[in-house]
Formats: structure tokens, sequence, C-alpha cells
């Protein structure tokens, strides 16, 4: 019983640090994406 729960709550918290980490580097890429663009937009000014 106890250990169906630990590991339960290990999938939950596995899951919770997946999407942790997909959306930190999700939004790291989103600002790389956008500082390229305005870097691109000041050389061609």
């Amino acid at each position: 019983m106890l250990y169906e729960v630990f590991t339960e709550f290990r999938g939950i918290f596995n899951s919770i640090a997946a999407l942790y980490f997909y959306g930190s580097m999700l939004s790291i890429e989103i600002k790389l994406h956008k500082m390229s663009f305005l870097l691109t937009l000041y050389w061609f000014r």
C-alpha cells in the first residue's frame, strides 16, 4: 500500500519536473529567438 502510494507520488513528481524543465527550456529558446530577431532588425536597419 505504502509502496504504491510512493511510486504514484514519484510519477507525479517526475511529470511535474519534466514539465517545468521543458517549460524553462522553451522560454529560454523563445528569448533567444526574440533576441536574434531584434538583432537582425537592428542589423538591417
